[in-house]
């Protein structure tokens, strides 16, 4: 009897138990989201009024700040969407950027001044729940720097061996002047090796970042004289694939990525088609502009000339 009445009262246990996680679980799922919830979805508007991109500093080619944001985000976020906007007011005080959420829908926060990816990064953190790993950080603000004449060389420091500090990454500093191709080529390329060598077990190889840096060196590989061809069209081929990588493991929620980076797609086969060009390879050309005016239907008719001007090198008459 003793041994039944045991059994019996584990029984009921067991009932009261699974009872209590089934309706956990329903209250659980009737929860209102919260700022830091995953569905929480965070929206940026970065203002491309000429103004505000005057006011942020170069970074390569692509308008400033709204590519240091994208770069800045680890490919596998889904809960920020970027989009390029209008004037947001406050003219003379930007970049200006104003951030909304799927949480607080009549809330909206406006950023004035956001003029580096320091900025930039902390408003990331602070307003969106999103944060930037150090060797993402250092990586694109060598990139800025690579840009300008007064820059910064990162040297990225990894302590793998003591338990406190594995695989983290410490930037170190170093001023001075970067004026030719070559150093900015170096500068370029630490930053290529270290985002594509996953050395912080935080996979960046698909990283907007990474794509932008490849495509800034193989610009800089064009630009020399005489220009380093091949070197510019290992570049871009590369970054060709990188995107086809980044379309591989983005799914339909990342689909914001590819919308919000058409302009830098776009570039890669804008640069492709010059590499293409200034190899011979006028076929090769015609293609990559084909493929730049799908990304950016905007330059269509600077497309169409080039398009006119590489047939008749194909052509002669």
């Amino acid at each position: 009897m003793t041994t039944m009445h045991h059994q019996s009262v584990l029984t009921a246990i067991t009932i009261l138990f699974v009872y209590y996680l089934e309706t956990y679980d329903t209250l659980a799922l009737t929860v209102p989201d919260s700022p830091t919830s995953p569905s929480n979805t965070y929206i940026i508007q970065v203002c491309e009024n000429k103004d505000c991109l005057k006011q942020f500093p170069s970074t390569g080619g692509v308008d400033g700040l709204f590519q240091v944001l994208s770069d800045l985000i680890h490919p596998m976020t889904t809960n920020v969407v970027l989009q390029r906007s209008g004037c947001l007011s406050h003219c003379g005080k930007g970049p200006n950027i104003c951030i909304s959420s799927t949480f607080m829908k009549t809330k909206t926060n406006t950023f004035s001044g956001v003029k580096d990816v320091y900025i930039a990064s902390g408003i990331l953190k602070d307003e969106c729940n999103v944060e930037v790993s150090p060797l993402l950080l250092a990586a694109v603000d060598m990139m800025s720097q690579a840009n300008r004449g007064n820059n910064v060389t990162f040297v990225f420091l990894f302590i793998r061996n003591l338990p406190f500090f594995k695989n983290w990454c410490y930037p170190w500093l170093m001023y001075h002047k970067v004026s030719s191709p070559e150093k900015k080529i170096q500068l370029l390329s630490s930053v290529i090796d270290q985002l594509s060598s996953d050395v912080t077990n935080d996979d960046l190889k698909g990283s907007m970042a990474l794509l932008h840096a490849t495509l800034m060196r193989s610009n800089v590989y064009l630009e020399m004289i005489p220009p380093n061809i091949p070197f510019a069209l290992k570049d871009v081929h590369y970054c060709v694939k990188l995107i086809g990588f980044m379309e591989g493991i983005i799914n339909k929620d990342h689909q914001h990525l590819f919308e919000s980076s058409s302009v830098l797609f776009g570039k890669v086969y804008r640069v492709l088609a010059d590499a293409e060009e200034a190899s011979g390879n006028y076929n090769g050309a015609k293609n990559a502009i084909l493929e730049w005016i799908r990304l950016n239907p905007s330059f269509k008719a600077k497309a169409e000339k080039d398009l006119l001007r590489l047939n008749r090198m194909l052509n002669p008459k």
